[in-house]
């Protein structure tokens, strides 16, 4: 349900539920299970997003995912690099330097 939220046509709603999985994802378990359970993808179409404040959850997401060795993989697969990379540029700091972890 909360993977669900990330295409919700509303920017808080999505910005509060991309936040949320960044918090989560800190834990194993959870990187693992989001990523078997089909929620990868939805977190890396906001990578995308216009929303600063929604690119910055989402590469930290992207992040917390990255550093689980059996996600790296998956992570690559389904097209974050080009994404990641762009973002390297962000003149947000804190995208650029979490965009950088990620990769």
């Amino acid at each position: 349900p909360l993977v669900s939220l990330l295409s919700s046509r509303n920017e808080s709603t999505v910005e509060q539920a991309i936040g949320a999985l960044r918090n989560i994802t800190l834990v194993d378990e959870n990187k693992l299970k989001l990523v078997a359970e089909g929620g990868l993808l939805p977190v890396l179409t906001l990578l995308r997003f216009d929303r600063e404040s929604i690119q910055e959850h989402a590469t930290g997401t992207v992040w917390n995912l990255s550093t689980h060795p059996e996600n790296e993989l998956k992570i690559v697969e389904d097209g974050a690099l080009p994404p990641l990379i762009k973002l390297l540029r962000s003149r947000n700091v804190l995208i650029a330097r979490q965009a950088c972890g990620a990769l």
